[in-house]
């Protein structure tokens, strides 16, 4: 049960930047699982990426529209500050024993900061081209 699911969403800023966010996230954790050694869950997976996909376009086309509008960018900036941490988080501890043995089995390709890593910088130079200060990734322990 991830907490980000149960934040309240009061604004279209926040929902936008929550998809944004969340989304790209959890398209990056889906990657790992296509490229996982079991076929069954390999062929699920790819499937619910490509729609995890245009989900993130939904949300990178409508950060844009609102940081490029001096009327709402401070409201993106804001949803922005108070999504980035919760969304952070979603990726799990960094270099735990599970995830070492899911990758051992080729479950998992990567340790789940890398993960983390992965996501931040791929929408890092997006969210900077936006006009918006974009925090700094932590390593959840």
């Amino acid at each position: 049960r991830m907490q980000v699911f149960y934040e309240p969403i009061n604004t279209w800023a926040d929902l936008v930047m929550f998809n944004f966010l969340m989304d790209r996230a959890a398209g990056h954790q889906l990657r790992d699982a296509v490229e996982c050694s079991w076929g069954p869950w390999s062929r699920t997976m790819l499937q619910i990426e490509k729609e995890e996909w245009m989900h993130v376009k939904h949300g990178e086309t409508w950060v844009r529209k609102l940081a490029a509008d001096p009327a709402t960018k401070a409201d993106v900036q804001r949803a922005l500050d108070f999504w980035f941490p919760k969304v952070n988080k979603v990726f799990g501890k960094a270099d735990t024993e599970s995830n070492k043995e899911y990758q051992k089995f080729k479950l998992k390709q990567r340790d789940n900061h890398d993960v983390r890593v992965s996501w931040y910088e791929e929408m890092l130079p997006l969210l900077k081209s936006y006009g918006l200060v974009v925090p700094a990734i932590t390593v959840v322990e």
